[in-house]
């Protein structure tokens, strides 16, 4: 009897450790994958604020603090938490982060990258 329970536990254990390792393996090509979007998101919105630098003058944030922020934006999004309320938060966030580095000018609204609304 004690081999049987045995072997069924045996098995059980069997049965889930490969379940148990894909989920982990699938949960960090996620955060792989969204790190890596968070970083080409950050070097676009870099190189839109160093142009704009490059044109009123005054220096930038390191990269650094843009991917700090676009990785939080990735994160909300993908726990699928996004509100008016969590997108000016997340404007705060960017532009204390951004403000937090020596030199770094605050941003306007119109100066933020991507499609701008129509007004």
């Amino acid at each position: 009897m004690d081999a049987a329970l045995a072997a069924l536990a045996g098995a059980a254990i069997g049965a889930v450790i490969p379940s148990v390792t894909n989920f982990l393996l699938q949960r960090l090509k996620g955060s792989r994958d969204r790190q890596k979007m968070a970083v080409d998101l950050a070097t676009a919105g870099f190189a839109h604020d160093l142009v704009l630098a490059g044109k009123r003058g005054g220096l930038v944030a390191p990269l650094a603090g843009y991917v700090i922020f676009y990785s939080d934006a990735l994160d909300a999004i993908a726990k699928g938490n996004v509100t008016p309320d969590t997108i000016k938060a997340l404007t705060i966030r960017k532009n204390d982060l951004l403000a937090a580095f020596p030199g770094a000018p605050p941003l306007e609204p119109d100066d933020q990258p991507g499609p701008q609304v129509a007004r």
